[in-house]
């Protein structure tokens, strides 16, 4: 056991020298392929495969980077609409309720108005009540007079006596 063990640990020492004086190679796995398996023929069709993928892939990055770049100018310009939209709209509902407050204003001013032409007709029907109460009582009192005047002829006529009756010859 204590040979196993001598051999071993020398043939770990020769094993780590030799690892770490090596020059390691900088090949690829295509290259590392062809040197393992011998099959270049093989590996070229699966290099122009991986060349061919590799480059669809690129464009399809590049497709989609661009498709990209336009959906973010789109939600910007849609997002630019949407803002003036807002703001548009809060002209519109500023503007409407001056409106509304105009309409209000105008509405009380018109009730104020008809409130006045009803005071005016009222006035005036009342004014012209006063009137034909006036004539009536003009009339009412000509009238009164008139009679007044009469009775009055009448009375002293009575009392004078009545002329007689005149006798001709």
């Amino acid at each position: 056991m204590k040979i196993f063990s001598k051999y071993g640990l020398i043939a770990a020492i020769i094993l780590f020298f030799t690892l770490v004086t090596t020059n390691k190679a900088e090949a690829g796995f295509f290259e590392r392929a062809k040197d393992i398996y011998n099959v270049p023929e093989k590996i070229e069709e699966l290099q122009q495969e991986y060349n061919n993928a590799k480059q669809v892939m690129e464009e399809q990055i590049a497709a989609q980077h661009e498709q990209l770049k336009q959906s973010r100018q789109q939600a910007e310009e849609l997002l630019n609409r949407q803002n003036e939209l807002q703001e548009s709209n809060e002209y519109y509902r500023q503007q409407n309720e001056q409106y509304r407050e105009q309409a209000n204003m105008l509405i009380a001013e018109n009730e104020n108005l008809l409130l006045k032409m009803e005071k005016m007709e009222q006035d005036r029907k009342s004014f012209y009540q006063k009137l034909v109460t006036i004539f009536v009582s003009l009339i009412a009192l000509i009238l009164l007079y008139a009679l007044s005047v009469r009775i009055w002829r009448y009375i002293v006529w009575r009392k004078q006596g009545r002329p007689r009756s005149v006798q001709l010859p």
